[in-house]
């Protein structure tokens, strides 16, 4: 199975690199009040301050240079050549023509960027058009802004919609006074939702991130398609669904969510993050669940030992086609990566915060004709705790497999058990367990494009 990439995402440690899409603080524009200019006698001159207003039915065109517009009540501005900046209130179209063209529009308006690489915000209800170039476009309120050709930066901050059009855009529904709507169009795009917004990826090998509450969809191609949880956010929210769609994807969910491979040979993974000694950590007790669909998946559990801190089970269901399962050391692994603290005499001692016992989750349909359980033994260089034990016992529903990590290099320090529930399996269905040294899931699941 091929497995595609990402362009900007990673989740170690706080996650996703370059993913500033939960930034609240990036605010491209401040709010502009209204206007409401004297009209100069004649239309489309320019007052002594060499600002051309407009009103009525007014046609107002730029003289061809770096050109100020302030139009209202139903005119037209024309901004031709030249860098120009335009106002525009109540019902008002704005073409900016050639330039860098920098476009407020507001209650109603119409603004087109056109050529060259245009900033345009709409206020209200107004509809904003990149055109060609890359631009930067932003949605306030319930507006809408299309990006066009181009390589295109789109933020709804509001209620609003953003479309990316052609070009490997980034477009990112803030969900600040209610859930936006985004999608990437064509090209490979970055595309994210927060506080109940909806994302989509359309065609292309895209990226898209769903938080609280929020869906994301990658549409066809070999998408990356993430569901996060953070109690940063509004916690009263449900957690995020995420769907890979057509094409071999990526899926995950992390801290709380669903995961949906459907059609394609897709690698789903379930990670936890967090520390459960942080206070915040206890607001993250939403539940994981992995659904692959159909083609011949590989479901990955990762971080899951404070399941059982959390309060919270990771289900995982491969469905149609010959998948694989895989426990992640870090299962037991995390006991070498954050949870070792340093006594006074220097060796190391696990934290109390360290659950010794716990629930990996559940395999939901394990076929033992047609489906594979591996599981990763220790990274040395990581921790000393290694799987020395596995154990299958049956149980009303099936069976568990009970797998027991000790300390290698310390004989008296306590030993791991991590339980995985496995529906509708008998021990004997567990006879083809695989034991795999070491698996690079990270690099798996962040492979450079140069890589696939």
């Amino acid at each position: 199975m091929e497995l595609f990439a990402i362009f900007g995402l990673a989740i170690i440690g706080g996650l996703l690199i370059g993913f500033d899409v939960f930034d609240d603080d990036d605010d491209p524009e401040q709010d502009v009040a209204t206007p409401e200019p004297e009209t100069p006698e004649g239309p489309g001159q320019p007052d002594p301050s060499g600002i051309l207003f407009g009103s009525g039915t007014q046609v107002v065109s730029g003289t061809g240079g770096a050109d100020t517009f302030s139009l209202t009540d139903d005119s037209l501005g024309l901004g031709g050549a030249g860098d120009d900046s335009a106002e525009l209130s109540e019902d008002v179209i704005f073409r900016g023509g050639e330039g860098d063209d920098d476009i407020l529009a507001m209650n109603r308006s119409e603004a087109f960027g056109e050529a060259g690489q245009d900033t345009l915000v709409s206020r209200g209800n107004a509809t904003v058009h990149g055109g060609s170039g890359d631009d930067t476009l932003t949605v306030r309120d319930t507006g809408l802004a299309e990006g066009g050709a181009g390589a295109d930066e789109i933020t709804v901050r509001g209620a609003g919609t953003g479309f990316g059009g052609n070009g490997d855009d980034m477009v990112q529904a803030y969900g600040e006074t209610g859930p936006g709507t985004v999608s990437g169009g064509d090209g490979d795009d970055y595309v994210s939702a927060l506080r109940g917004g909806t994302a989509s990826g359309d065609a292309g090998d895209d990226t898209v991130v769903a938080g609280n509450g929020s869906t994301a969809d990658g549409g066809t191609g070999n998408d990356l398609a993430e569901a996060i949880y953070s109690p940063s956010y509004d916690t009263t929210l449900d957690a995020a669904t995420v769907t890979g769609g057509d094409g071999d994807d990526t899926v995950g969910a992390i801290n709380g969510g669903l995961a949906q491979g459907e059609a394609g040979d897709d690698l789903m993974y379930a990670r936890r993050m967090g520390d459960p000694g942080d206070p915040d950590a206890a607001e993250q007790r939403w539940d994981i669940a992995l659904e692959g669909g159909e083609g011949d998946d590989t479901l990955m559990f990762i971080d899951s030992s404070y399941s059982a801190v959390y309060g919270s089970d990771i289900l995982a269901t491969g469905g149609d086609g010959a998948d694989t399962f895989l426990l992640s050391n870090d299962v037991y692994g995390q006991a070498g990566m954050y949870d070792f603290i340093d006594t006074d005499s220097g060796a190391p001692t696990l934290s109390p915060d360290f659950p010794l016992s716990a629930d990996i989750g559940t395999i939901t349909d394990f076929d033992p004709a047609e489906d594979m359980l591996v599981i990763e033994m220790s990274d040395a260089e990581v921790s000393p705790y290694v799987v020395t034990r596995t154990e299958a016992v049956a149980t009303a529903t099936g069976t568990d497999l009970i797998l027991t990590a000790e300390n290698t290099e310390d004989s008296n320090a306590p030993v791991i058990t991590r339980t995985l529930h496995v529906t509708g399996a008998t021990p004997d269905d567990l006879d083809g367990l695989v034991m795999i040294e070491d698996y690079d899931h990270f690099a798996a699941i962040y492979r450079p494009a140069s890589a696939a």
